[in-house]
C-alpha cells in the first residue's frame, strides 16, 4: 500500500511511538510517518539495502554512517559486527535526539557508536540546514545554502579532515544526505584516491535537481569512477553493473567498490 497516497489518513490513525525489533536491536518508530509505516506494518523499509550493507560490514573495522537519521542503520551494523567502530553523522536536532533515545535503549552497542552532530560536506565550516517541514516524512532534512528560511546553521566537516583528525581509515561509508551526495564525495577525495574506503553505499537523490536529474546522477557516478571505483546498481536483491540508462532514475541506491 503506497504511503504517499494515504499519508494523511495513516498519520491521523497511527501517529505515536512504538518500540520495534529491528535487525536484533530496539528502536522507537512512529507507525504514522513515512519511515515507521512500512517498517511497523510490513516489517520492511529498504531491507534489501540493509541486508547487503550488513553483509559488507561484517568483515570490516570502521563504518561511517553519513546522514544517520534515527540511528537504525548504525545500530543494525553494530549489532551484526561486535568489533566494528561506527561514526554516525546527524545534524538535524530532532533526529539527533531520537538517535540518542534509540542508542540508550541498546546499552550493549552504545560504546561502539560515536554520534556526531555535524553535517558532512566538502568544507569545514558552517552551512545552512533545512529540517524536514513534514511530520509525515522526517527523513528529508537537508543542507540548503540557497534557502535559509525555516532552517538554521550547523557545523559541517569533510570526511577527509574528520578522518585525519580522528586518525581513522573508514572501510565502509554509507551516504544518505538528500541531494548533497556529490559534495560529500568531493570532501573525501583523499580517502577515495588512496583507496582507503573499500565500499560505499550511496542513496542518490536526483529528484532534487528537477531537469538536471541525469546530469546530477552522472556527476555522482563519474566522481567515484574517476577514483577507480567499480559501480553497481541494486536491482531488488541483486547487484548489477551500473549502466548509463540508470542515470534517468530520480532516486536509487548504488554500491561502489575499490
Amino acid at each position: 500500500m503506497p504511503y504517499s497516497k494515504y499519508n494523511n489518513l495513516a498519520y491521523s490513525l497511527f501517529n505515536g511511538k512504538e518500540i520495534f525489533d529491528y535487525f536484533g536491536t530496539k528502536i522507537n518508530v512512529n507507525p504514522g510517518d513515512n519511515l515507521g509505516f512500512y517498517l511497523y506494518f510490513f516489517d520492511d523499509y529498504e531491507n534489501n539495502v540493509i541486508d547487503k550493507l550488513l553483509e559488507i560490514c561484517k568483515k570490516y573495522k570502521v563504518f561511517l554512517d553519513v546522514g544517520a537519521n534515527y540511528g537504525w542503520i548504525s545500530l543494525a551494523v553494530s549489532n551484526s559486527n561486535n568489533s566494528i567502530k561506527i561514526f554516525s553523522f546527524e545534524p538535524d536536532k530532532k533526529n539527533y535526539e531520537e538517535f540518542n533515545f534509540n542508542l540508550n535503549m541498546n546499552h550493549e552497542l552504545k560504546s561502539r557508536i560515536n554520534l556526531v552532530d555535524k553535517a558532512v560536506y566538502d568544507i569545514d565550516g558552517t552551512v545552512s540546514f533545512k529540517p524536514s517541514q513534514s511530520l509525515k516524512n522526517p527523513g528529508i532534512s537537508r543542507i540548503d545554502n540557497n534557502e535559509i528560511s525555516d532552517g538554521y546553521e550547523v557545523q559541517a566537516v569533510s570526511l577527509d579532515s574528520f578522518c585525519l583528525a580522528e586518525q581513522i581509515n573508514p572501510d565502509v561509508v554509507k551516504i544518505d544526505v538528500e541531494g548533497a551526495e556529490l559534495k560529500v564525495l568531493k570532501g573525501m577525495k583523499n580517502l577515495l584516491s588512496e583507496k582507503k574506503v573499500k565500499a560505499l553505499i550511496v542513496e542518490v537523490h536526483g529528484f532534487y535537481y528537477e531537469n538536471d536529474v541525469i546530469k546530477f546522477n552522472s556527476d555522482v557516478i563519474n566522481e567515484l569512477e574517476n577514483h577507480g571505483y567499480k559501480i553497481f546498481f541494486l536491482d531488488n536483491e541483486k547487484l548489477v553493473p551500473y549502466k548509463d540508462e540508470f542515470n534517468k532514475l530520480s532516486k536509487m541506491h548504488i554500491f561502489a567498490y575499490s
